[in-house]
């Protein structure tokens, strides 16, 4: 009577306890990051309107920074432009051509203290833009930010073909010129990376970086999901410049965040006794 229903038991208990063995279980680990790189676009990015467009007279996509004649889309050219107009009074209000890039002296100081900071969690920031490298070198050195950056990759020379202006300049170019914008000049090995995801893999692959410790910072959404398989990704979602909101996310990331992954574990089976009481 008793024995024999307890036997069924054992042997039924048994059985689901071998199969509940053999079947694995999720489990979730953590894994703490962070950030070691961070690759920021330039314009309306780190800035709140669109420099290169802004100077090459594209203004209706300049996001507000209204340039006047002439225009220039040459790198010469829009470091010329930048010299008259920070001397020639259309921007001394706002402190110069680079500030008002920069949504005026508190934001331009503001982007200082968070690049600062990022750098003092040992996080490298690179910039990685379509305008030409010479504007954005001269904008970041008027805003003290260029010391920030260990590299800037952009595009170079007459990349965006020439105006006018840019011709003229040309024709007048000489060696006091040449000298005066050296420093700021870009040159070959910062241009031609392809596009901005290829670029980002490479910096990652000469770092040893996985995906969570790299960081891309763009107001192209279309750049931004090109890059999703390779990096993290911050969406400047309104073009106007970084907001306290983006850079509160990237030093969230630079101090440490947690990855979960789901991991298969083995259940041990129960015992064979369990649930069977003898009477």
């Amino acid at each position: 009577g008793c024995e024999f229903h307890c036997l069924l038991k054992l042997r039924e208990a048994g059985r689901r306890g071998a199969a509940h063995a053999a079947a694995p279980s999720m489990a979730s680990t953590q894994t703490r990051w962070k950030l070691r790189l961070i690759v920021f676009d330039f314009d309306q990015t780190l800035t709140t309107c669109h420099v290169f467009k802004a100077l090459a007279g594209w203004g209706a996509q300049a996001s507000g920074l209204r340039v006047p004649l002439p225009h220039a889309t040459s790198e010469e050219g829009q470091l010329t432009r930048i010299f008259e107009l920070d001397h020639g009074g259309v921007f001394k209000p706002q402190g110069g051509f680079a500030v008002a890039a920069f949504g005026g002296q508190a934001r331009a100081e503001e982007v200082r203290k968070q690049l600062l900071s990022l750098q003092e969690q040992n996080v490298e920031l690179i910039i990685c833009t379509k305008g030409l490298i010479g504007a954005v070198k001269k904008c970041l050195t008027d805003v003290k930010l260029l010391p920030c950056f260990s590299e800037i990759y952009g595009n170079v020379s007459d990349s965006y073909g020439r105006t006018q202006y840019d011709r003229s300049l040309l024709e007048h170019w000489d060696h006091k010129d040449a000298a005066s914008f050296s420093e700021f000049l870009g040159t070959p090995t910062q241009a031609g990376w392809g596009s901005k995801d290829k670029l980002i893999e490479k910096l990652m692959q000469n770092r040893g970086l996985r995906k969570e410790q790299c960081a891309f910072v763009e107001d192209d959404h279309e750049e931004i999901v090109r890059a999703e398989p390779i990096c993290q990704t911050l969406y400047v979602k309104e073009a106007a410049g970084m907001r306290p909101e983006h850079w509160a996310k990237l030093q969230e990331m630079a101090a440490g965040y947690v990855v979960k992954k789901q991991v298969q574990k083995a259940v041990p089976a129960r015992s064979a006794m369990s649930g069977c009481v003898v009477l």
